[in-house]
C-alpha cells in the first residue's frame, strides 16, 4: 500500500547524486523520524528546490511509497530557519548529522533529539570562532545517548555505590557503567585489577565533575569527548566517523 505524508517538519541531514538529475535525501522528520527519499529532477536547470535541499536547513517536506526508499513529492522552506554554519562549527554540523544518520533507527520519532539538534545548530550558527563549541555538542552527544537508552550515571558506580574522587573508574561494555579499580593499598593484596585495551579509565573527581556539568573546565570537557567517543565507537561497531577524519585532514 502506497503511503501518502502531510507537509512535515524535517531537517535536511545528508545528501547524495542519484542518476542524472536527481539526488537521494535523507530527511530527519519530526513526526516521522528518519525518511530516505528519492528528489527527482532537482538537479535540472529549471529546478528552483536544489536550494532548499543543503544539511542543516529546516524544511516542511512530504512524500510518497510504499517502499523504504520513498519520493518526495513536496518541500518549501521554514520560516526564520535559516542556519548558516563555516570553519569548525561547520565540521561540528556535520558530526551531528552523522550520529543522527548511523545511530537513529529509520521512522522512529525523537522528538526531544530533534528539538536539541536545532538548538545546537542555532548556537553554532551563533557562536564566535573565539568560543568554544565543546559544550553545546557535548550536551547533544548526551541527549542522544539518553535517547538510544545508554544514558550514562556520573555519580554512582555499578554497585549503586557513590563515585568516590580518590578512585580510579573504568567504563566496559556492554553496560556502560562505571566499575571501581582496585589496587594493592587499597585491597591489601597483590592484585590489582588492570582496564583492557577496550576499557576507559577516569578518576572519580573527574565523573563526579562531569555530574554537575562543570563545563567551564576543559579538562572535564575532554573526559566526556573520551567518553562519548568510547561509547559511540562500540555502538558503531567499531567503525571510525568519517566527519572526524574530515576534518582532521582540513585542520
Amino acid at each position: 500500500m502506497t503511503t501518502q505524508s502531510l507537509l512535515e517538519s524535517c531537517f535536511v541531514l545528508h545528501t547524495r547524486l542519484y542518476r542524472e538529475t536527481s539526488l537521494l535525501v535523507d530527511f530527519w522528520g519530526k513526526e516521522s523520524g528518519i525518511v530516505r527519499c528519492v528528489a527527482k529532477g532537482v538537479r535540472g536547470k529549471r529546478s528552483t528546490q536544489r536550494v532548499w535541499l543543503q544539511p542543516f536547513q529546516r524544511v516542511r517536506a512530504s512524500w510518497q511509497g510504499k517502499r523504504e526508499l520513498k519520493v518526495l513529492t513536496s518541500i518549501e522552506p521554514e520560516q526564520d530557519s535559516n542556519i548558516s554554519l563555516i570553519g569548525a562549527h561547520l565540521f561540528a554540523g556535520f558530526y551531528l548529522n552523522e550520529l543522527i544518520v548511523r545511530l537513529l533507527p529509520t521512522s522512529e520519532p525523537h522528538l526531544e533529539l530533534f528539538e536539541a539538534y536545532w538548538h545546537t545548530l542555532v548556537l553554532l550558527s551563533q557562536a564566535t570562532q573565539k568560543q568554544s563549541i565543546e559544550p553545546s555538542l557535548r550536551e547533544f552527544e548526551s541527549i542522544l545517548l539518553q535517547e538510544l537508552g545508554y544514558a550514562l550515571t556520573w555519580s554512582e558506580d555499578d554497585q549503586r555505590l557513590p563515585i568516590n574522587p580518590d578512585y580510579q573508574y573504568m567504563l566496559a561494555q556492554p553496560e556502560f557503567v562505571w566499575h571501581r579499580v582496585y589496587n594493592s593499598q587499597q585491597t591489601g593484596s597483590s592484585s590489582f585489577t588492570t582496564p583492557l585495551s577496550h576499557e576507559l579509565l577516569l578518576p572519580g573527581s573527574l565523573l563526579l565533575k562531569i555530574a554537575i556539568h562543570e563545563w567551564d573546565c576543559p579538562e572535564v570537557l575532554n573526559a566526556l569527548k573520551r567518553v562519548h567517543r568510547f561509547v559511540f565507537h562500540i555502538l558503531m561497531g567499531g567503525q571510525p566517523l568519517r566527519t572526524r577524519e574530515l576534518f582532521r585532514l582540513h585542520s
